[in-house]
């Protein structure tokens, strides 16, 4: 059973998964220029004041990664979890999901109302690091479903986030498996430049002067003077 627990082992530090998910949004930027409400992926500096957010929104799944001082929180859902808030009536998070979210964090919860619903955080995972701590961190007394194999969906869900090489998001973005690519794909996931060769490669003849500005408002590091 894989669950919230074996992806919180093979999350990177806070600072590289803010990166990650800036590549992340930066691939959708890339492959659809014209039409953002066709993009998963987001990645907004000033979401809030004081917090950054990753956003990932797919057929009703999920994820929301706040980024602050303090450290991180990263909340998950999916829709069909045996886990899910919908599944209870009444409706509640499932229990030991945000148990011990420190202070410093828990802030994040209130600043996320498309991850709220009534009283309930519409989260079926969540795990969070501190700007100082050495590890990521799950509810103490969380409990899972014993007959599911991915009874939250953070397999799934957040599985792109631990991933780092070039082929799964090659393969992942339905792109052509070439060397070019694959060195393209590269480049992003090191915010790296010249990023308008990357999106010349990644998306032929899409507008990249307005591509790269797009991706410097996200983040995406302008090149040195």
């Amino acid at each position: 059973m894989a669950s919230i627990v074996d992806i919180a082992r093979a999350l990177p530090d806070v600072e590289a998964l803010r990166r990650h998910c800036i590549a992340l949004a930066a691939f959708d930027i890339i492959r659809e220029p014209k039409n953002a409400w066709a993009r998963e992926h987001s990645f907004d500096a000033r979401w809030r004041p004081g917090l950054a957010a990753a956003v990932m929104e797919g057929s009703g799944d999920g994820y929301f990664i706040g980024f602050c001082d303090q450290g991180a929180l990263l909340i998950g859902f999916d829709h069909e979890s045996p886990m899910s808030p919908y599944s209870s009536d009444p409706m509640q998070t499932w229990p030991g999901i945000l148990d011990d979210v420190p202070n410093g964090l828990s802030w994040i919860l209130s600043e996320i109302p498309e991850f709220l619903d009534d009283d309930a955080v519409l989260a079926t995972s969540c795990t969070w690091r501190t700007s100082s701590g050495l590890s990521w961190n799950t509810g103490s007394r969380l409990r899972f479903p014993s007959d599911h194999d991915n009874p939250d969906g953070a397999a799934v869900i957040l599985d792109e986030l631990t991933q780092f090489e070039p082929g799964f998001h090659v393969l992942r973005l339905g792109l052509d498996s070439t060397s070019e690519v694959a060195a393209a794909v590269r480049g992003v996931l090191d915010l790296a430049g010249p990023v308008e060769r990357f999106a010349a490669v990644l998306n032929p003849g899409c507008d990249v002067a307005s591509v790269t500005s797009e991706l410097h408002s996200i983040g995406y590091p302008r090149p040195r003077d």
